[in-house]
Order: C-alpha cells, then structure tokens, then sequence
C-alpha cells in the first residue's frame, strides 16, 4: 500500500494500479469532507467523495474508495485502490473549526513515471522503475542496508485498532531503481521504492506474533536484499464466561460462575460481579470463579466477569434467570362478588386447580372450578358463601414445602339480617308446671342487636318481659349446600318461669341485626298430660305479660 503526507497543497505520484493514501490531519473526532475538482464542462464545481467516514456510493470507483486512519488522533485519509488516470485530479480536503472557520487542503493526484529530477522535488513519493535508461548497467551502484524503522531486536509493537506504520528502507542504488516489497506470511501486499516503501495497517489481536518481511529486489543484485520483524500487538482482555448464557436455576440452589480471560500484556485484575454491581470475587490471573450459595430471585440479572490491563478493560456477562414456585394472594372484589387468585412465580405460566370452599370450622362445603377467578353466585342465600376460600396453583418449580402446588386461602362473610338456621325446630314441646325452655337457633353478621318476644293466642300479642330472653354466643348446626356443617352463631333462650296450661301457645321472635329484622314462628306444644291445680290463679300468666 502507498502512502504520502500532505501538507495544505501538495503532490502525490503514484504508479497506475498501485494503491494511494492522501492524507487529511483534522482536530481529533472532527468531521471533515472530501472532495474532487471537476475537471469535466460540467456545471459542478467540485464531485462529492466522502462525508464524514462516509463514501460517495454515486461514484463509479466507490468501492476502491475508503477513509483509513485513527479517527481519535485526527486521521481522515482518502484511499485509492487501482489507481488509474482517471483518478488523477485534485482532491480537496475540507472542515470546519469554531475557532479557524472552514480550512482546506489540496492533494494533486498524478499517475505518471518521474524522472530522476522529479525526485528531488520536496513532498513527493516515488513509485518507479523509470531510471533505469539514464545508466549503463556497468555504472550502478547496489542497493545496501536494508532496515525496518522502529524495530527492537526484530519485534514492532502496536495497539489493536490503532494504525500502525511498517516502513522500510534501503540505502538506494545508483541509478535507485530497486524495488522493495512487502510481504505478509509471503503473501505480498504492497510493492514501491526506490529508498523507502510503508504500510499502513489496523492491526487486531489476531495479528499479535505474525511476522512481515521486507524484500529489495534490483538489477544490481544478484540475491534480495531481506528483513523481517515480528508483530507484538497489546490488546485489551478478552473474557469469556464458562457456562451457557442465558441460564436457568432454581431458587435455593447453589450455582458456580467461572471465566478466564486472554490479554497481551497479561491480565492484571479480574472481577466478578453480582446484577446489583457487587463484587463477589477478586482474582489476579487469567481465571477466576466464585460459587453463590442458595440462590435467591432477587439475586437474578445480569452478572458480569471484567479483566483489566494497562490497555483496557475486557468483560463478559451472562443473565441469570432464577426460577421459584409463586406465591399467592387472593382479592376480594365485593361488589362483584368476584374472587381473584393472584400468583406471583418464575416462570409465569401457571396451572390452576379447583377452588376448595370450606366452613370456618374446615370441612370441604364444595369443589369450584378451576379458574383463576372464581364468581360467586349471586342467586345462593348469601350467607351460604360465607367461609374459607382455598385457591390452589403452580408452576412446575417446587417450593419450600417440596410441593409444586402453592396454596392461598382467604374468608368471605357476607352482612346480612339474621338466618334462621335448619337446626331449629319449628314445634318445640314443655311440660306443665315445669320451667319453660323455647330456644332458637340464629346466624348473625353484624351481630344481633336486639330480640323481642311476643305471645300470640286468640289474634292478641303480648310481649315477654326481656328479663326472660337471653342470647349466649353458640356452634349452630346448619346445611350449607346439602352439607350439614357448624358455623359460629347465637341460641337464644326464653327461660325463668314455669309453665301454665295458657302458656301453650305460639311464640314470635323478632331479630334484628344492623341491616334487618327477621321474624320466626315458635309454636310450643304439650308434652304430655298436665293436672290442673284447684289454686291456679289465673293471674300468674298475666304476671309474665307487660
């Protein structure tokens, strides 16, 4: 490859199928332009080459067309493969500055043979083999000491990605006619001279130790002349993490993280660190590992293995995915009479089973289905749905109870006036003279407010005195969808006089709770035959009255 430096006006020669570097120094990361004089009767002044590191797809040679050099020191240099004549031209150079405004450099492109005088002319590279008539073969003068600039002890080094000079020389010749090549594992890349031939390369890590050479060949030689050197490239580390990427692990499980790195020079720190930025271990050489014990969801994310050199930072990462059972919560959208299972697991995917009604004392009332929400019916007596709602799911990943299947539970319980519930019965029977024992069997939510009891015979009501009615928190027995089961409910008692033959009657229970009243017929009967005293008076029936 041919290169030449350029100044704000300046020629480059070269060879017609050779390849050319005009060159453009710019404020570092500035953005510059080039561009060729027209030359043609058309009305453009100028054809447009390259925008940024852009290049001119229109053009004809666009693809022996690039921008080399390091962008960071300032380098945006035009490069021509295959040169030929109709390459030759004037090549502007522009960009602008805040401080400057808009600077420009010319580049004269010329394809041609020079003459020994040419040669002498300041800002000019020579790519020729056109002395060679000026001389009788028994006046040359042999090419000597041939050298590759800023080799030690037969190594060059550079950094990856960032361009880098091969230059070689040789003491010329008389006439210089020798032509120097050079060769990459003997594979040749660039041909020019007489005196002295570079090569512009970008160097990767894959570079590091390949070897170049330099040849000189002449008329005048019976053997080239040859160099070699060494490539020592630095780079940055590479890391790589030892395990699949993305992983899969279950909470509560142990999992070890392991990388190993490749840098030149050698790695001087290595790291490996959580989702979170915590470091969980430091290693000083080109492997490290660290083992996390009993992993937890909040552990997931992103975890990250980093090398360090003198040149760079290297890193790998790898996404942790821990998988748990969920766990489960259950809403209750009373106006909607609607419950809703809500599981909260890794992986989302979720099975549901059949939702369980129990009573509050545990016995299975019912089997649902098996939906995530479960709709209670608005035509079931209300307080029939009160009780324990089980909600049952999972997703694959066993839980701490060595169960896939998590379990939620919550209870329902409806207000409403009081029930008369199935335990009560309708007849109740007494005795005569004996003590009067009416009890009736109530469910409650709120709880009872007031009771009030009235005797009825002969289309009359009288009302018993409250100091006969008592109400005593009570384990009912009631049958809630055809399943007989207990619920917490009130017995309420009349008790504390003896029975008279007018006693014998029916009795009505008012009930009333905060959203209602209920009234329930007690009818008492005899239960068996009663002897009618002569000092009966029939004022003690009277005395129960108000």
């Amino acid at each position: 490859m041919f290169s030449a430096g350029i100044k704000r006006n300046s020629t480059v020669y070269v060879l017609e199928g050779a390849t050319a570097i005009l060159e453009c120094n710019v404020p570092p990361f500035a953005k510059s332009t080039w561009d060729k004089r027209n030359s043609s009767s058309s009305q453009r002044l100028v054809i447009p080459y390259a925008d940024g590191r852009e290049i001119n797809t229109d053009l004809p040679n666009f693809n022996n067309l690039a921008i080399v050099g390091e962008i960071s020191e300032g380098n945006n240099n035009l490069q021509i493969q295959n040169v030929s004549s109709s390459d030759e031209g004037v090549y502007i150079c522009s960009h602008k500055s805040i401080e400057s405004g808009l600077q420009e450099s010319n580049v004269t492109l010329q394809v041609k043979v020079l003459t020994i005088n040419d040669t002498r002319r300041p800002g000019v590279d020579v790519k020729s083999t056109g002395y060679r008539k000026a001389f009788n073969n028994d006046d040359k003068l042999k090419p000597t000491d041939i050298q590759i600039l800023n080799s030690i002890n037969g190594v060059v080094t550079g950094e990856e990605s960032k361009s880098l000079n091969l230059t070689c020389t040789v003491k010329s010749g008389v006439p210089p006619e020798e032509i120097i090549t050079w060769y990459n594992m003997s594979a040749p890349i660039n041909t020019g001279g007489p005196g002295m031939l570079s090569v512009r390369i970008t160097p990767t890590r894959n570079d590091h130790r390949k070897q170049y050479d330099c040849n000189v060949t002449s008329d005048s030689l019976l053997q080239p002349l040859q160099n070699n050197i060494t490539l020592d490239i630095q780079y940055k580390p590479s890391v790589t993490i030892n395990i699949p990427n993305p992983i899969v692990v279950t909470e509560n499980n142990n999992l070890t993280i392991s990388c190993s790195s490749d840098g030149n020079p050698s790695v001087e720190e290595m790291y490996i660190e959580s989702g979170t930025r915590h470091v969980l271990n430091r290693c000083n050489k080109f492997e490290c590992a660290v083992k996390v014990l009993k992993i937890k969801r909040e552990e997931a994310g992103i975890f990250k293995c980093v090398a360090e050199n003198i040149i760079g930072m290297g890193q790998d990462a790898v996404t942790i995915t821990v998988q748990y059972a969920p766990t489960v919560i259950i809403t209750h959208a009373q106006e909607e009479s609607v419950l809703h299972c809500i599981p909260d697991g890794n992986p989302s995917h979720y099975t549901f089973h059949f939702w369980e009604h129990r009573s509050n004392f545990g016995k299975t009332i019912r089997m649902l289905g098996n939906n995530q929400d479960l709709q209670l019916q608005s035509s079931d007596p209300r307080y029939q749905m009160n009780g324990i709602y089980i909600c049952r799911v999972e997703n694959g990943v066993k839980g701490i109870n060595g169960s896939t299947i998590q379990v939620a539970e919550t209870r329902v319980q409806y207000a409403d006036r009081p029930i008369i519930v199935s335990q009560n019965a309708v007849t109740q029977y007494g005795r005569f003279g004996s003590p009067v024992n009416i009890k009736v069997h109530v469910y409650s939510f709120p709880k009872i407010t007031g009771v009030t009891i009235n005797v009825l015979k002969h289309e009359e009501s009288r009302a018993i005195k409250n100091k006969y009615i008592s109400i005593a928190n009570s384990i009912l027995t009631d049958t809630i969808f055809d399943k007989e089961v207990q619920i917490n409910g009130y017995t309420i008692r009349l008790q504390g006089y003896n029975l008279t033959k007018h006693d014998f009657s029916s009795y009505e229970f008012k009930i009333k709770n905060e959203i209602g009243e209920t009234v329930h017929l007690v009818k008492l009967s005899a239960a068996g035959k009663y002897i009618l005293v002569v000092y009966f008076q029939s004022t003690n029936l009277k005395s129960l009255l108000t």
